[in-house]
Order: C-alpha cells, then structure tokens, then sequence
C-alpha cells in the first residue's frame, strides 16, 4: 500500500514538474525538451477564433500529460493534466472568451466576461440538466479542463493517435460544446460495454454508424472496474441541454422540476435502449438455434463536451453467463440483418425487447419463458382464441410444406402457451423444473425462428399482429 502511494506520488509530482511552462521556449517543460531533443511541437496557427487558439495551445502544452503510464492504484482521475490547465498563463483569458462568446456564455448566464480575474473564477457556477435527466453544478474555472480531457478520451475511442488528431478532436469538441450550449441536440461519441459476447477471430465490425469491437485495455477507461465486458459498440447518442442556470448558494430551485426531468431521462433511455438493442437484436438473428449470440448490455459511457453525463450501468442482472464466440462466418450475417433492421422494426419492437429479455437478462426460467411466449403474442393475435390463433400461426410459418410436422408443432406449442397461462394466472399444482426449462428453451428458439422469418416476408413486420395472424391462418402469405 505504501509503495503504491509512494508511486503514486511520485507521478504526481513527475506529472506536473513536466507540464509546468517553460516561457523561454513558449510551452510545457516537456516539449521544451521534445524541442531540446532536435523534435518540433506543432504550431497553433492563430485563427479569427481566439476562444479555439487558447484553448488548442493549452491543450498542446499539457499533452505530453496524457501519454504518462496509467496509475497504479487504479484511480482515473489524473490531477496533473487539471492543475497544468488551471496554472497556465492563458487559461483566465480563455475562461473570460468563453464568457464572451455567443453560444458558451449561454451556459454561464448573467455573468460579466470583463469582471474575471484569477481569485473570483472559481466562483462562477451553472446549473446544467441535460437530456439524459441527470444535473450538475458546473464551474467556468473547470471549462477548459473538461473540454481538452474529452477531447483526449475521444481519440483512444476513435483509436487515432498523435497531437495533429488530438487538436483536431479538441476543435470537434468545441464546436459540440458550442451547439449544446446554444440548445442544440448533438450526437456525441459513447461507448457501451456489451457481456457474454467474445471475438477471437475479428477485431471489429462495422454496422451502420456504429462499430462493434473486441474489448481490449483502450477501453478499460470507459467500463467499471471489475466488469464482465467482452465486447464494446463505439457509436453516437443524441444529447441536448434542457436548461443553464446561473448557480447561487442557497437557492431552494435550480433548474426544471423534476417529474418534467423525469420525463426527459425517460424518453431519452428509450432512444439509447432501442439503439444498443438493435445491434444485441442483430447479433441474435446471426445466431445457429440453440447457441445464442445473447449479448447484455452492461455499461454506457458518454464522452460530452462538458464531462457531466456520467458513465451508466445497467445492473439488471448480476452475474456473467459463458460467452458465446462471434464467428467470422457469422460477421456478414449480423451487418446483413442491421442492415435490415435499421429500416424500422414496425409493430415488432415488444418482441425484439421481450426476447433479448428472455435469452439475457432474466434469472429465473419462469420469467424467460413467459417474456419467450409474449413475444409470440406480440408477433400473432387476436380474438378470439388467442392462443389458438397464435400457436396456429406459428405453425404455419414455420412447418407451411407438411401437415404432420405443422399439427406436431402444434400441439407442442399450444401445450407451452396453457403452461405459461397457467403460470401467470396461478396453476393448482407447480409445472416441474425440467418442463420449465424444456418450454422455455422451445419457446425461444420458436420465437427466434418466426420473427426471423416475419422480416423476410416483405412489410409483414410492418402490419398488426391480428392482420398477420388471419393472413398465415387463411394462407394468404
């Protein structure tokens, strides 16, 4: 213990002996010797955007920072980089452009550019709530720290290197924060960390906008410790500020209140569920019956402007499943169906979101079979005699060639829907564990089986569940 702290104070102190300025050479102590060393530092051109040039040429100071060892105790947080930022000559002139310019000065409201000086920075403070329900306080003094540290973690998530890319990342994430504060919906980078999925043979797949990749220590930053994460999808989600508020202590109220908050993080959750579900739902559709490409979703990690949304974890479920191995063979397979599934789910998003639940996410067989048979509700109803309709529907999209095999298949699904009824509505005597577990495992592979073959039926995914229904009854697919 006391070696790591030794160690950890000793980094401490390398850390900011290195990025401390060197005004003889115009930079940090670190690139002065780059420099010493017969190396160059790049050039901040100055541009019609003092607010950009500042904070690029601290940025540039303080990157050598960034490329120390990670530390030993596994904390993240590097104080080195933040006192470099704070001490350095440009950084009250940058805090007072902020505040005069016109879109970042809409997240410090009702504040004076021209009154800032280095003793009352400190004390200007925002209220920020954001799309995803969550707010914070936030402090102009930690502006330029923010943006630059995003900027950095940008770039291992892209996995780019090099200080040209790095002002490059630093210019994105400016223009970001400038639409964000000027109430914008942005798309920001995310990482989310998927579980029970492993690939050996293939490094990354690209699907649509997002790419799905082996997990490795790049990401170790975006994931919490101790995680079962195999796999990670860098992708984009939707953020937009609600509201900025100037920040005064003692005020009973900042910001909105919360049930409409409340109503913001939920409507934003569904839109992020449904982006990470329907990557999960096109590895599933890849799947070879009865090995399962089930994924869980187990963390999300969103890399804003501002650094105040903070990293997510659904713990929905609490323990690791045996990962199942994507195979090369199966990569095509998986992008052909995002591919289609990104058209729309139609009237099937219930059923994608109940199976995913049933294969990764519920603990007792029980629940998983009765999420596995209401997606078959959900795919084929109606009255009457829904289970009749639904099971004969069934039947005939997965067995149309033979009578025999289609009135077998039948009869076994009609008995696993009145065991589920019996289950929800309360049975005289409980089902035993095998046959639980023998429906269940029947009923999610039929559920697979027919939604695939719904979304290869042209528009039949589009229609109701009770028109599909009267149309594989009557024959007429």
């Amino acid at each position: 213990m006391a070696a790591a702290h030794d160690s950890t104070t000793g980094r401490l102190l390398v850390g900011e002996a290195l990025l401390n300025r060197k005004e003889e050479f115009n930079t940090s102590l670190a690139n002065s010797y780059r420099i010493h060393c017969g190396g160059s530092v790049h050039e901040i051109e100055e541009s019609e955007d003092g607010c950009f040039d500042m904070l690029a040429t601290i940025a540039r100071d303080i990157y050598p920072g960034y490329l120390l060892p990670p530390r030993e105790d596994g904390f993240g947080f590097d104080p080195a980089p933040v006192a470099a930022i704070i001490r350095h000559p440009l950084h009250i002139e940058f805090c007072r452009a902020a505040l005069a310019d016109e879109s970042i000065s809409k997240i410090f409201p009702e504040q004076d550019p021209t009154q800032i000086n280095e003793q009352n920075v400190h004390d200007i403070l925002s209220f920020i709530q954001l799309s995803t329900g969550s707010g914070m306080t936030f402090q102009l003094a930690l502006l330029a720290d923010r943006l630059i540290f995003t900027s950095h973690r940008r770039q291992l998530v892209n996995q780019t290197e090099g200080l040209r890319d790095y002002i490059r990342n630093i210019s994105q994430t400016l223009t970001d924060a400038r639409n964000l504060a000027s109430g914008k919906e942005v798309n920001v980078p995310a990482v989310v960390g998927l579980a029970d999925i492993v690939m050996p043979e293939i490094n990354s797949l690209t699907l649509g906008q997002s790419t799905l990749r082996s997990f490795d220590s790049t990401y170790s930053k975006f994931v919490p410790a101790n995680s079962t994460v195999t796999t990670v999808v860098t992708t984009s989600l939707p953020l937009k500020i609600v509201s900025a508020t100037k920040w005064e202590t003692g005020s009973e109220i900042h910001g909105k209140p919360h049930q409409e908050m409340q109503k913001q993080n939920e409507h934003w959750q569904k839109r992020v569920r449904d982006s990470v579900n329907l990557i999960r739902f096109s590895l599933l559709c890849a799947s070879d019956i009865p090995i399962y490409l089930a994924s869980r979703q187990e963390s999300l990690s969103i890399l804003d402007p501002f650094g105040a949304t903070p990293t997510l974890f659904d713990t929905s479920r609490q323990f690791s499943s045996p990962s199942n191995t994507l195979r090369t063979d199966q990569a095509e397979k998986v992008a052909s169906w995002h591919e289609t599934l990104s058209n729309g789910l139609g009237t099937l998003s219930i059923s994608v979101r109940k199976l995913l639940s049933a294969l990764s996410e519920r603990l007792d067989p029980v629940d998983s079979l009765i999420d596995s048979v209401m997606t078959w509700e959900n795919m084929f109803s109606g009255t009457p005699e829904t289970g009749v309709r639904v099971c004969a529907s069934l039947a005939n999209l997965l067995e149309p060639s033979s009578t025999e095999e289609r009135t077998k298949l039948f009869k076994e699904l009609k008995s696993i829907y009145d065991l589920r009824s019996r289950l929800v509505h309360g049975a005289d005597n409980d089902p035993s564990f095998d046959d639980v577990i023998a429906s269940r495992d029947k009923a999610i592979s039929t559920a697979l089986l027919a939604i695939r073959k719904v979304f290869e039926i042209e528009g039949f995914h589009l229609k109701k569940s009770s028109e599909r229904s009267n149309k594989l009854i009557l024959w007429a697919v």
